[in-house]
């Protein structure tokens, strides 16, 4: 994204070529597709003040979000997921500039990289919604469904409830939580009574900035009852030396 930003400040006659150039290094798929987004903005005439505006949009959301995007095998719902990352950060008031510039870096994937067809603006598409917090009820109710699943084991319904939990009390993103490793979790193993989750970037998952990096208290957001949930899975977890959080039953594999 610097690079990008560097050569936009340039001479505009320098702008196309210095991309072309830029495009033809050995780049990863995200930042390749971020390139090709630059260039056919600048080949269709705009200018460098709106490529500006455009990379400083979504540019780094784009990247950190993409990281090990295998964009070989996306799907929509991967498309669509990638995208409402990138909403969610935003100005609710001001989102129709996002999707804006969303708009545009898709139908650049499309037309050299055949990304999906999707419907990015959200009409009638229940996948592109407004953040927002669920009401209270709705919470305990999501909870309560998952303890009632006859097909689920109770290795699973531990999981989710937990997830679920972290979720609702501590605002972290889905990507922040499934990326948890069991080191992540820290606690005082003289009272078992204090425990804290350090949010971090490791081999699975990258934060979006280094701003991302943060310790949260569970003690202070969750209830007494969540707290001790949290403690079994996590002490689980701990006696079964894994390294990852949530993982699928018996198996190493992030979930």
């Amino acid at each position: 994204v610097k690079e990008i930003r560097t050569i936009l400040n340039n001479d505009k006659k320098q702008v196309r070529p210095k991309l072309e150039s830029l495009l033809n290094q050995n780049l990863y798929p995200n930042q390749q597709r971020l390139v090709r987004w630059m260039l056919d903005l600048c080949i269709s005439g705009n200018k460098s003040s709106t490529l500006k505006r455009y990379l400083s949009e979504i540019g780094n959301s784009l990247i950190a979000g993409t990281r090990t995007a295998d964009f070989s095998r996306s799907s929509k719902h991967d498309y669509h997921y990638i995208y409402n990352e990138i909403i969610a950060e935003k100005n609710p008031n001001k989102l129709g500039f996002t999707k804006t510039v969303i708009c545009s870096l898709h139908h650049s994937l499309k037309k050299h990289y055949q990304a999906p067809d999707i419907d990015i603006r959200g009409g009638g598409d229940a996948q592109i919604v407004s953040s927002y917090l669920i009401p209270n009820q709705v919470y305990h109710a999501i909870l309560s469904c998952i303890a009632e699943q006859k097909t689920l084991s109770e290795y699973y319904k531990q999981a989710l409830s937990t997830v679920i939990i972290l979720l609702y009390r501590t605002g972290m993103r889905i990507s922040e939580i499934l990326g948890l490793q069991v080191r992540d979790i820290e606690y005082d193993n003289q009272g078992f009574t204090e425990y804290n989750v350090i949010v971090r970037a490791n081999a699975h998952r990258d934060l979006k900035s280094d701003d991302g990096t943060r310790r949260i208290c569970l003690n202070a957001l969750l209830l007494a009852k969540e707290i001790e949930m949290l403690k079994r899975f996590f002490h689980l977890k701990e006696r079964q030396s894994s390294r990852y959080l949530f993982t699928l039953a018996y198996q190493s594999s992030v979930m």
